[in-house]
Protein backbone atom coordinates (compact mmCIF):
# COMPACT_ATOMS: atom_id res chain seq x y z
CA UNK A 1 0.00 0.00 0.00
CA UNK A 2 2.94 2.23 0.72
CA UNK A 3 4.15 1.95 -2.90
CA UNK A 4 0.96 3.50 -4.27
CA UNK A 5 0.63 6.04 -1.45
CA UNK A 6 -2.63 4.62 -0.10
CA UNK A 7 -3.58 3.78 3.47
CA UNK A 8 -5.47 0.63 4.48
CA UNK A 9 -7.19 -2.06 2.36
CA UNK A 10 -10.57 -0.32 2.20
CA UNK A 11 -8.97 2.81 0.83
CA UNK A 12 -7.03 0.78 -1.75
CA UNK A 13 -10.21 -0.96 -2.88
CA UNK A 14 -12.03 2.35 -3.35
CA UNK A 15 -9.09 3.93 -5.16
CA UNK A 16 -8.77 0.93 -7.48
CA UNK A 17 -12.49 1.08 -8.27
CA UNK A 18 -12.04 4.75 -9.15
CA UNK A 19 -9.15 3.92 -11.51
CA UNK A 20 -11.22 1.24 -13.26
CA UNK A 21 -14.26 3.52 -13.55
CA UNK A 22 -12.10 6.29 -15.02
CA UNK A 23 -10.65 3.96 -17.68
CA UNK A 24 -14.09 2.61 -18.58
CA UNK A 25 -15.48 6.17 -18.95
CA UNK A 26 -12.54 7.19 -21.15
CA UNK A 27 -13.15 4.27 -23.53
CA UNK A 28 -9.42 3.48 -23.54
CA UNK A 29 -9.84 -0.22 -22.91
CA UNK A 30 -6.65 -1.56 -24.48
CA UNK A 31 -3.61 -3.43 -23.29
CA UNK A 32 -0.79 -1.06 -22.45
CA UNK A 33 2.55 -2.68 -23.18
CA UNK A 34 4.29 -0.82 -20.38
CA UNK A 35 2.26 -2.81 -17.84
CA UNK A 36 2.39 -6.18 -19.57
CA UNK A 37 5.91 -6.25 -21.05
CA UNK A 38 7.99 -4.46 -18.42
CA UNK A 39 9.85 -5.78 -15.41
CA UNK A 40 8.96 -2.57 -13.52
CA UNK A 41 7.16 0.73 -14.22
CA UNK A 42 7.50 3.89 -12.16
CA UNK A 43 9.57 6.94 -11.39
CA UNK A 44 13.32 7.26 -11.85
CA UNK A 45 14.04 6.49 -8.17
CA UNK A 46 11.81 3.38 -8.14
CA UNK A 47 13.25 1.98 -11.39
CA UNK A 48 16.78 2.58 -10.10
CA UNK A 49 15.98 0.73 -6.87
CA UNK A 50 14.45 -2.23 -8.74
CA UNK A 51 17.47 -2.40 -11.03
CA UNK A 52 19.80 -2.28 -8.02
CA UNK A 53 17.86 -5.06 -6.26
CA UNK A 54 18.03 -7.23 -9.38
CA UNK A 55 21.82 -6.89 -9.40
CA UNK A 56 23.47 -8.93 -12.14
CA UNK A 57 20.04 -10.12 -13.30
CA UNK A 58 19.37 -6.55 -14.50
CA UNK A 59 22.18 -6.77 -17.07
CA UNK A 60 20.82 -6.19 -20.55
CA UNK A 61 17.55 -4.71 -19.35
CA UNK A 62 16.84 -1.28 -20.82
CA UNK A 63 15.40 1.76 -19.03
CA UNK A 64 12.86 3.41 -21.32
CA UNK A 65 11.50 6.93 -20.74
CA UNK A 66 7.73 6.91 -21.21
CA UNK A 67 6.22 10.33 -20.55
CA UNK A 68 6.17 10.88 -16.79
CA UNK A 69 7.22 7.31 -15.96
CA UNK A 70 10.03 4.96 -16.84
CA UNK A 71 10.07 1.26 -17.67
CA UNK A 72 12.65 -1.42 -17.00
CA UNK A 73 12.32 -3.85 -19.90
CA UNK A 74 13.79 -7.11 -21.08
CA UNK A 75 15.65 -6.85 -24.38
CA UNK A 76 13.49 -7.84 -27.35
CA UNK A 77 14.15 -11.34 -28.66
CA UNK A 78 13.15 -13.00 -31.87
CA UNK A 79 11.02 -16.12 -31.74
CA UNK A 80 11.82 -17.04 -35.33
CA UNK A 81 15.01 -19.01 -34.78
CA UNK A 82 15.73 -21.35 -37.66
CA UNK A 83 16.14 -24.87 -36.28
CA UNK A 84 16.85 -26.17 -39.77
CA UNK A 85 16.76 -29.94 -40.00
CA UNK A 86 15.69 -30.35 -36.36
CA UNK A 87 12.34 -28.78 -37.18
CA UNK A 88 11.56 -30.81 -40.31
CA UNK A 89 8.76 -33.35 -40.54
CA UNK A 90 9.22 -36.73 -38.91
CA UNK A 91 10.36 -39.56 -41.12
CA UNK A 92 9.18 -43.17 -41.09
CA UNK A 93 12.55 -44.07 -39.53
CA UNK A 94 11.55 -42.07 -36.50
CA UNK A 95 8.64 -44.29 -35.53
CA UNK A 96 8.03 -46.55 -32.56
CA UNK A 97 5.08 -48.91 -32.61
CA UNK A 98 3.60 -49.59 -29.21
CA UNK A 99 2.70 -53.14 -28.27
CA UNK A 100 0.00 -52.95 -25.67
CA UNK A 101 0.01 -55.75 -23.11
CA UNK A 102 -3.14 -57.82 -22.90
CA UNK A 103 -4.71 -57.80 -19.47
CA UNK A 104 -6.61 -61.10 -19.55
Amino acid sequence: MELVGIGEGGELSGTHKGWVDEILRSGKITRESKWTESVAVGGKHFIGKVREELGIRAAGRDIIENGISQELREPGVSYSYDFGFENSTLSSENTYFWVLPSFA
